[in-house]
């Protein structure tokens, strides 16, 4: 829903040309690098807590 509202203020202010296609492939970058960083996270803390894990059951 708040997307819907975001995208219709933008194309009211920036029209629909060049400038909105940026703005959103801008959103779109912003989105996926956060997401990424998001998955980096949380797979190097499933990985730190297994090695601590093995290292546990070894000693």
């Amino acid at each position: 829903m708040l997307k819907n509202v975001e995208d219709s203020v933008a194309t009211i202010l920036l029209g629909s040309g060049l400038v909105f296609k940026t703005y959103k492939q801008f959103r779109k970058n912003k989105n996926l690098s956060k997401t990424i960083k998001s998955k980096t996270l949380l797979n190097s803390r499933k990985f730190i807590s297994k090695k601590i894990y093995s290292k546990k059951r070894k000693w």
